[in-house]
């Protein structure tokens, strides 16, 4: 008969003679990954609650049915294209400027001082 064998993971945090009690809060990797897991669940509740519901609920609003819902998701993701666009062509116009503006500024320097 095969055993079936259970996998702990905190185990390598513990070792094979430590307790959880023995090792200090600050240096409890256990102690802190569950505590993260609660902070990343009521973080995920709290988007859920205050940005997503509500987007969702205005979603039914505009969208009654299939056909209504691709269409706006349609227009949404064309219309963060252009946007994204946008934001990606005047990042680029503000990095060649500072570029031209390094180049007019060695240029412009009195000579033997560079």
């Amino acid at each position: 008969m095969k055993r079936k064998m259970h996998f702990n993971p905190m185990q390598a945090i513990l070792g094979k003679r430590m307790y959880i009690e023995e090792i200090p809060g600050f240096e409890n990797a256990y102690i802190g990954e569950n505590r993260l897991s609660s902070t990343n669940q009521a973080e995920a509740e709290a988007f859920s609650r205050t940005v997503f519901d509500p987007l969702l609920k205005e979603v039914a609003k505009l969208a009654k049915n299939d056909d209504e819902r691709q269409e706006l998701t349609d227009y949404m993701m064309a219309k963060h294209g252009l946007e994204r666009n946008e934001v990606m062509a005047e990042r680029k116009a503000v990095a060649d400027v500072k570029k031209d503006v390094a180049k007019l500024s060695l240029y412009l320097q009195p000579k033997g001082s560079g």
